[in-house]
């Protein structure tokens, strides 16, 4: 008859035909504790291995309650769950070798929450100023943003900006820029035109040395491109509804008087005077609540998505790895 160890070692290579190591790590907890709770009720171990039943059957249960969880979740699930197989076993593989630590520099972690938030603002600033005719600022502020994100990348995976990698990413943006800086003090006509090109060539650099550092987690860092490229859009919409107010309330101070004499010219009631301006304020109120709810939409848009990225694709696989080896510790 089978022990409690021998039960929990056959269980778990069932788990680990279907599961990764940290969520069979999770449901073999869920057993010791089942396993605890029945020696506090006087059972012994075998009793409560024969009321468990066969590892095998359990295992397929599991799947089955799982499957049933997905079709009505829907696909967003499934989808997770392969992305988490994509990026643990480099995790895995880089925390065994120590390439791993726990990230406490405060200054990546404050990368890591509004690095993406920057970048949105950067990019469409440089537009703004670019617009303005502010030539070489638009090209440093396109510099600075990719940077930004490109540190933000970087520190998701845990390289954060004081080491070594992060270090030499730093490098090599200020390289960049210092070469802008020496073509706008030789006076270069099309400026603009070189500032945004080596944007992109800083990008395109920034993205292989990520790519590089980060052991080959391609995945992330295409997802959180994408997730960038679509804040710029919703951030480019956050500041159409922010100019159409604007735009609006300069345009209602400018044309109240004009329409107010000439309805008072009109000899109309004195409602008819009163209701421009009250749907001048109704349409100022309700633009202001759009944008305040819109503006807390993307950013908690933009913290699940750190959430999401942190917890799922990195802490959790470094501290269930963790929690593992302190247990064959004791």
């Amino acid at each position: 008859m089978m022990n409690k160890v021998e039960y929990l070692d056959v269980l778990n290579d069932y788990l680990l035909k279907y599961y990764s190591e940290e969520e069979s790590l999770d449901i073999l907890r869920d057993y010791e504790e089942y396993f605890l709770n029945g020696k506090l009720d006087g059972k012994t171990e075998q009793e409560i291995i024969l009321e468990l039943g066969s590892p095998k059957i359990i295992v397929q249960e599991l799947r089955a309650e799982e499957k049933n969880v997905s079709k009505k979740q829907g696909v967003f699930l499934s989808l997770s769950k392969k992305f988490d197989h994509w990026f643990e076993k480099g995790l895995s593989d880089r925390y065994s070798n120590r390439e791993i630590e726990i990230m406490e520099n405060k200054c990546d972690k404050v990368i890591e929450k509004y690095g993406i938030f920057s970048f949105m603002f950067l990019a469409i600033f440089s537009v703004i100023e670019a617009f303005l005719g502010f030539r070489f600022l638009a090209g440093i502020t396109e510099m600075l943003g990719v940077y930004i994100i490109s540190m933000s990348f970087l520190v998701r995976t845990n390289k954060g900006v004081q080491t070594k990698s992060g270090k030499f990413l730093s490098l090599v943006n200020i390289l960049i820029i210092l070469f802008y800086f020496a073509l706008a003090f030789r006076g270069v006509s099309d400026i603009l035109e070189i500032g945004f090109d080596l944007a992109f060539f800083m990008a395109v650099i920034n993205l292989i040395l990520v790519f590089f550092f980060s052991k080959g987690m391609f995945f992330l860092i295409i997802i959180s491109l994408f997730f960038a490229i679509m804040l710029i859009i919703l951030g480019g919409i956050w500041f159409l509804f922010v100019g159409m107010t604007v735009f609006g309330v300069g345009l209602a101070i400018f044309l109240t008087p004009i329409t107010l004499t000439a309805l008072s010219s009109l000899s109309l009631s004195f409602l008819w005077v009163v209701f421009p301006i009250m749907l001048a304020i109704g349409l100022f109120i309700a633009m202001s609540i759009l944008i305040k709810y819109y503006s807390i939409f993307i950013y908690r848009l933009v913290l699940k998505y750190n959430d999401w990225i942190k917890i799922k694709f990195m802490y959790s696989r470094v501290y269930g790895r963790k929690t593992k080896e302190d247990e064959y510790e004791r």
